[in-house]
């Protein structure tokens, strides 16, 4: 299997999509679900 060494053109724009909808979410003060909140802890523990 051989890695990537260059992206194309609509996966260069992409990067800035993905970025700000990570960054939105990182930033979030929402209150998080509570099914989310139990998988994550029962996952992590």
């Amino acid at each position: 299997m051989s890695l990537i060494d260059k992206l194309t053109p609509k996966q260069e724009a992409l990067i800035l999509v993905y970025r700000e909808k990570w960054r939105a979410i990182a930033l979030s003060t929402k209150r998080i679900d509570q099914g989310i909140k139990v998988f994550f802890i029962y996952f992590f523990l």
